[in-house]
Order: C-alpha cells, then sequence, then structure tokens
C-alpha cells in the first residue's frame, strides 16, 4: 500500500509540474495588404521551438489550400507578434506555374514585401528566430 502511495505521489507531482511549465509560445505571423482590408491566412509550415522540431515544405502545405486574391504590385505588410532577432528574418516566394526554387524577397520599409506585376499564383514563406528557436510560415495568393 505504501508503494502504491508513494507512486501516486510522484505521478501527481509530475502532472504539476507539466502544467506549470514555461513554455513560449510561437510567434504569430500576420500578412495584411497596405491600405487594403484583404487579411491574408498564414499556416505553420515548420518549427525547432524550445527544442521540439517540427518540419514542412511551404509548396506541399499550401499545395490545397485556397489562394487569396490581390492586385497586382500590392505591397505586403509582415508582422510577427513577437519581432525576431535582427537580421534573421526573411522571405521567399515561388510561382507555382514556373518555379522550382523560391526566389529570396527583398524586404522594404523593414516589413513590407512587393507582389509581382505578374499575374499568377504565389507561395510565400516568412521565416524568423528567437532565442527560443525558429519559425517558418506560408501563405498562398493569386495575383490578378
Amino acid at each position: 500500500m505504501r508503494t502504491f502511495k508513494t507512486l501516486f505521489l510522484l505521478f501527481v507531482i509530475t502532472l504539476l509540474m507539466a502544467g506549470c511549465s514555461n513554455h513560449k509560445p510561437l510567434p504569430i505571423l500576420e500578412v495584411s495588404v497596405e491600405n487594403n482590408p484583404i487579411k491574408i491566412h498564414t499556416y505553420l509550415v515548420s518549427s525547432f521551438w524550445e527544442l521540439e522540431p517540427t518540419y514542412g515544405s511551404p509548396l506541399e502545405v499550401m499545395k490545397e489550400k485556397q489562394a487569396v486574391v490581390i492586385p497586382a504590385t500590392s505591397k505586403l505588410t509582415i508582422q510577427f507578434d513577437d519581432s525576431p532577432q535582427d537580421h534573421t528574418w526573411g522571405a521567399h516566394r515561388w510561382n507555382i506555374a514556373s518555379d522550382k526554387e523560391g526566389v529570396r524577397q527583398k524586404i522594404i520599409e523593414s516589413n513590407k514585401m512587393l507582389v509581382p506585376a505578374e499575374k499568377g499564383v504565389y507561395v510565400y514563406s516568412v521565416y524568423g528566430a528567437w532565442s527560443e528557436g525558429s519559425v517558418a510560415y506560408a501563405f498562398k495568393v493569386e495575383v490578378r
């Protein structure tokens, strides 16, 4: 009986410790079109956060997702809810019809990207790093 009580007490202590851990949540990415009410939904592609990895490919994650229609040459605003470390974030873009490899995107005004003038469907991957780890998100737009 004493062994049962000891095991039960260890089980309760373990549950309490697990419930009280100080895991910082993953940063959330918000993408919007400047001067336009359009909000673009983002999807977590991969992360290595507090030693817990998840892996994915932007093109695979976005394959069945619906593209958000936006005007050509729109300016996208990229905003994490928690700023990544300096010089650790960036973005790549794929034209679904023609690109085999992503093209690195130029970041302007510290958190904006220009959408191409060429019509088509594009997948973007936006990534960043923090002291707890790194994350990558993806989203899909159709330029008209």
